[in-house]
């Protein structure tokens, strides 16, 4: 996807402010942009509905653990 670790370290740069916020009694940090730290801790507390790993990361990462188990045994 990046050309170059350079690239990569600058897009990581200009993704946004990080912040830290407790959701179930652990720290969650998220990058956010464009959009004040209130709205991002309500984003977040809405998909995260009983762990503290937000539903939509917590899908990807199935998702993304598919696929690669997958590719790993040649069935993809």
């Amino acid at each position: 996807m990046f050309k170059c670790c350079c690239l990569r370290g600058r897009a990581i740069k200009n993704a946004g402010r990080i912040a830290e916020i407790e959701v179930h009694g652990n720290p969650i940090y998220l990058r956010f942009s464009e959009i004040e730290i209130e709205d991002a801790d309500a984003i977040v507390r809405i998909g995260t509905t009983q762990s503290h790993i937000h539903e939509p990361l917590r899908v990807a990462h199935l998702i993304a653990t598919g696929i690669v188990c997958r590719e790993s045994k040649r069935q993809a």
